[in-house]
């Protein structure tokens, strides 16, 4: 009956622009990192509620109210309540972010170890050290490593540096150095 019909179109534009609420993800952090994957799940599902998943160029109809991505892509969701409204969640972008090549340590002039990028983390002897600066002067024998973060993604360990400290010697009066053999290269 073509009255229903109506009745029916315009009962549900009403009322689902009213009581309907858009699907919303459990998290606003949408980027990840290469050796990684990203949950995302609807937090406000209803019982009786129908989802659909609309991820790059596919569509997920097993009304699962989570799922797991590897790559980078848009994403969205609808949902549809148990009287036929439809709603669709905001679309979200998916950024995975590849993993940071390892620092390239080395030694200038003034005897500081000196990384090759920015944001780093260093190590002496394995242990965390407190400072992130890009040059550091170490104070103690050891050996030294450090690790960069780039978008939330951390590389791999440089290869090891093992620093020695060295010294001026102070020579008191009556001492003395003697080499050997004489002439010496």
């Amino acid at each position: 009956n073509p009255d229903n019909l109506m009745t029916n179109y315009l009962y549900k534009s009403f009322y689902c622009n009213d009581v309907i609420v858009k699907p919303i993800f459990n998290t606003n952090k949408f980027t990840f990192c290469a050796n990684d994957s990203l949950k995302l799940s609807i937090s406000n599902v209803n019982k009786g509620d129908t989802l659909k998943w609309y991820y790059g160029t596919k569509i997920d109809t097993t009304n699962v109210s989570s799922k797991t991505f590897t790559d980078s892509l848009k994403v969205f969701v609808t949902r549809t309540d148990s009287l036929g409204c439809i709603i669709s969640s905001d679309t979200v972008k998916l950024t995975k972010f590849s993993i940071p090549s390892a620092p390239i340590l080395s030694r200038d002039t003034s005897n500081n170890l000196i990384s090759s990028t920015n944001g780093i983390t260093w190590y002496k002897d394995g242990t965390a050290l407190t400072d992130t600066t890009q040059k550091i002067k170490p104070t103690a024998a050891g050996s030294y490593t450090a690790k960069t973060t780039q978008n939330g993604c951390i590389s791999t360990a440089s290869t090891a540096y093992y620093y020695l400290v060295t010294n001026v010697i102070n020579l008191a009066n009556g001492e003395y150095i003697k080499l050997a053999p004489n002439p010496f290269q």
